[in-house]
């Protein structure tokens, strides 16, 4: 009898520990429940243009949100496209307008001779060499000029 009462207390003992452990396991869970769920409103803020094109897309026909994003994508593409086309031939039409930098774009069969586009480009480089020549030389001669002067020399 007494073992059978010791048995039949250890029972209900049992019972209650599991009592136990189950509110507090479940208390744990709803808790859990609790923030996973604040964490995903959290995110669907933090996502909120994502999910309104999300839910453009959805209201497309027959489009999935790789679809819509893809024909976006080449949406830009032909955009920049057409514009760097655009910009070259503007460029490109001004150039061969120009008194001087048409022998620069000129075919083979325009009415610019090859002699008179050897002539406008030699003329070209001849410029800009003769440019260079002078700035580096107005510089090297104010630059002597002041040392000589530091140094204690002539300045002339």
């Amino acid at each position: 009898p007494a073992l059978a009462a010791a048995i039949l207390e250890a029972a209900v003992e049992a019972g209650s520990h599991v009592v136990q452990w189950r509110t507090e396991f479940l208390d744990k869970v709803e808790r859990l429940k609790v923030h996973e769920d604040a964490y995903a409103a959290q995110k669907a803020a933090d996502n909120a243009p994502l999910m309104r094109l999300k839910r453009f897309a959805d209201t497309l026909p027959g489009y999935t949100i790789d679809e819509a994003v893809s024909g976006t994508v080449r949406s830009a593409a032909w955009g920049y496209t057409t514009t760097t086309a655009t910009t070259k031939w503007a460029v490109m039409a001004y150039l061969r307008a120009h008194v001087f930098w048409r022998c620069f774009t000129a075919n083979p069969t325009d009415a610019l001779s090859a002699a008179e586009r050897i002539t406008m480009q030699a003329t070209m480089y001849f410029l800009a060499l003769m440019t260079t020549v002078l700035l580096y030389y107005e510089r090297a001669e104010s630059c002597c000029l002041q040392l000589r002067e530091d140094l204690g020399g002539s300045s002339i």
